[in-house]
């Protein structure tokens, strides 16, 4: 018999985003993924942002 191993998934905002593989570049701008928790992360000179991934349970509160 075997068992399944269930992780926790890791939550993207106190993830440190060190395992990242790059996705692409464009103009400057460098885009990434962690691997942990599946955030986009797109750096362009001093600049960083963080695009993190939705759970599917709706719109995003704007």
């Amino acid at each position: 018999m075997s068992s399944v191993i269930v992780e926790k998934p890791i939550d993207p905002r106190t993830c440190g985003h060190e395992e990242i593989e790059q996705l692409g570049h464009d103009r400057g701008a460098v885009f990434l993924r962690c691997a942990t928790c599946g955030s986009i992360v797109i750096s362009h000179g001093a600049h960083r942002w963080i695009i993190r991934p939705t759970d599917d349970s709706g719109p995003l509160p704007f």
